[in-house]
């Protein structure tokens, strides 16, 4: 590690040059972004003052300032840490939003690495609530690309307190391949080798503090997350959520013993993610209002999924349900056939709790759903795996429940939304087979 006398004379030396390239001493941290290296504005408005550091987390402080100029960035050494730095960032609608470079060993493992969108996470404190995402000036990265984006499928990941890296890692990596398939010839009606830009994945995770850490290992590998970033107070206002923007190139499945990982000769696309992670840990109805309420008046996607994080999808899942909105217009909302993925054989349902939830599966799909699709509404739309309609979904009241929401749906004034049954989508995940694990998972449905 350099000693802090030798950054010293570096930078003395560099100063007298227009531009450098800062590299601090932390053996595993490097910042390629380009800087001006200058003193600091006599007369700043500083805006807020939070705690950064690129190599570990406390102890240092950065100022937001608004400089006269707009045009340079300072930064200095702290002498009580050698490898922490004070960087000065200019705020960006008034709010906190860092471009954080990725590390080079991913840099140099991804086909596409020529623009900002795949050699920088961007990482967003937001101080505001759910309602009030769009009103005090918060956006997201997707509609600031030129030329802009539409976003035609905005797919949700919720994630559950029982839930680790291997339940993410199979849904993502199943959507991530639904992807491709859009963009591959094999499709009849394909969206061309960019078709990945109409495609977002938003990722919520319910609480900082509940989060398992070897999901954020696993979002760290694909890049989507950067530890030491987030803050909980930035301007003296509580952090609400910690927002997380990449574009994933390759998809890494996190098996229960290996780890598999595919490349662009396996036909993967770009995916675009968008992790957020919220501060405090609350119920799942605040998760859709985050979704539906923050995000989606940003993007205004044509339609909106919602997947539960362990869900194995097939390669044409997406792309099924997708073809069932496009072939019926009046429909709102539609969901598919969830199957069990457990090895179940003869012995095991000798076990009552495997017996009956297979019994509740097999006479859900098999009968309730057929015979309610056949009058256009469907009671209950299963959480797992649903979607909807965005603009089916415009003033309506709460994204809660799902009974009330889809009876919202179909009762609305001056409309004649349905909801569709689509056997041909279908999806598996695995079903708790101990009476601790099965309590476990209703009370994290009932949270």
């Amino acid at each position: 590690r350099p000693l802090l006398n030798e950054i010293l004379l570096e930078l003395e030396r560099l100063s007298a040059e227009t531009d450098f390239e800062f590299i601090t001493n932390h053996l595993a941290q490097d910042v390629p972004s380009r800087l001006t290296f200058s003193s600091y504005p006599e007369e700043d408005s500083v805006i807020n003052k939070y705690n950064y550091c690129y190599a570990c987390e406390s102890k240092e402080e950065i100022n937001i300032v608004r400089s006269p100029s707009q045009s340079s960035v300072s930064i200095c050494i702290l002498p009580e840490e050698s490898h922490r730095i004070t960087k000065r960032v200019e705020s960006k609608n008034g709010h906190l939003v860092i471009d954080c470079p990725i590390p080079q060993g991913l840099l140099t493992n991804i086909p596409h690495s020529n623009t900002k969108e795949f050699t920088h996470l961007r990482y967003t404190a937001c101080t505001s609530d759910s309602g009030s995402f769009k009103t005090e000036n918060f956006m997201l990265r997707q509609i600031e690309y030129e030329p802009l984006r539409q976003t035609d499928l905005f797919i949700l990941i919720t994630i559950n307190d029982d839930e680790d890296e291997t339940h993410l890692s199979r849904t993502l990596h199943g959507i991530m391949k639904n992807v491709a398939y859009f963009c591959s010839p094999e499709n009849p009606e394909t969206w061309g080798k960019d078709g990945w830009k109409k495609v977002v994945i938003c990722i919520i995770s319910n609480g900082r503090d509940n989060i398992n850490n070897r999901i954020l290992a696993y979002l760290t590998v694909l890049g989507a997350y950067q530890d030491g970033v987030a803050k909980a107070l930035v301007d003296n206002k509580l952090v609400e959520a910690h927002i997380y923007e990449y574009t994933v190139q390759i998809p890494i499945q996190s098996l229960e013993d290996t780890v598999d990982m595919e490349s662009k000769d396996y036909g993967v696309v770009p995916t675009q993610i968008l992790f957020c992670l919220k501060e405090k840990r609350k119920d799942k109805a605040d998760t859709y209002q985050w979704f539906f309420n923050a995000f989606c008046p940003i993007l205004n996607p044509k339609i909106c999924i919602l997947i539960e994080a362990g869900i194995k999808l097939g390669d044409k899942s997406i792309y099924d349900l997708w073809k069932s909105f496009s072939a019926r217009p009046q429909v709102a909302g539609v969901c598919g056939q969830i199957n069990i993925m457990n090895n179940i054989g003869w012995i095991k349902l000798l076990n009552p709790i495997v017996a009956a939830q297979i019994f509740k599966h097999k006479l859900s799909y098999i009968i309730d759903m057929p015979f309610e699709s056949a009058f256009g509404y469907i009671t209950s739309m299963p959480e797992g795996f649903c979607a909807y309609r965005y603009p089916a979904l415009q003033n309506i009241t709460e994204h809660t429940e799902d009974r009330v929401f889809g009876f919202e749906l179909i009762t609305k004034p001056d409309c004649s939304w349905i909801l569709h049954y689509e056997k041909s989508v279908q999806v598996e995940k695995y079903i708790p087979e101990d009476l601790t694990k099965f309590k476990q998972k209703q009370i994290c449905l009932i949270n």
